[in-house]
């Protein structure tokens, strides 16, 4: 299922970013909440949505990509670039049921070099809070 390679420490293209939280509601419910309009925007940003595979989505803030895995109640895959100029990188979402909560992985790979590694994750740990945030309000 999985479909990561080796990293190689000493090339930044093979830099991954993984960040996880733990959500106190079944898989269902998260999925849910992920492909809806509020939560695509929490993820890609404003304006974007979640397609089937091979769909492309735009932000308003410039941000583009390509839905390359959409298996429901499972994993989300699609690239991500920050800008035009930018290089594509990876990013999947994994949600792994654990009794009646979900634990959601997120992983960022192939980062461009000029991505800081440290400020891409603080960007992620907020999108899983805000995704919390917002299971929470339903």
């Amino acid at each position: 299922m999985s479909e990561r390679k080796e990293l190689d420490p000493c090339n930044q293209l093979d830099a991954e970013v993984v960040v996880s939280l733990l959500m106190a509601s079944p898989v269902q419910q998260i999925w849910q909440i992920l492909m809806s309009t509020a939560g695509a925007e929490i993820v890609l940003g404003p304006g974007a949505q979640f397609g089937e595979k091979g769909r492309s989505w735009a932000s308003d803030n410039g941000r583009t990509g390509v839905i390359r895995t959409l298996h429901p109640w499972e994993v989300v895959r699609f690239t991500w670039r920050e800008n035009e100029q930018s290089s594509a990188s990876m990013v999947r979402i994994d949600l792994i049921p654990q009794e009646d909560q979900t634990k959601v992985v997120l992983s960022h790979s192939n980062l461009p070099d000029e991505v800081s590694q440290a400020e891409i994750k603080g960007h992620w740990q907020q999108v899983l809070d805000n995704l919390a945030s917002a299971d929470l309000d339903n």
